[in-house]
């Protein structure tokens, strides 16, 4: 394996909670907690439906009642 293959490589680390999922990148130089569109690095593990839609994440935790 060349030294830009192995400086490519890590790994995703994905928690699905009941209430709150985080994903996180691990590479050499540490870990990274990917942040949502919000800029949050939580995300509602929630998904809400409209008449046309369906909300997910914070979106969906606005319209789930």
């Amino acid at each position: 394996m060349s030294t830009h293959q192995q400086l490519q490589q890590g790994a995703v680390g994905i928690d699905i909670g009941s209430w709150r999922s985080v994903i996180a990148v691990a590479k050499r130089g540490g870990v990274e907690v990917i942040t949502n569109e919000a800029n949050f690095r939580e995300t509602p593990s929630v998904v809400g439906y409209g008449p046309n839609e369906r909300y997910i994440g914070e979106a969906g935790n606005v319209k789930v009642p």
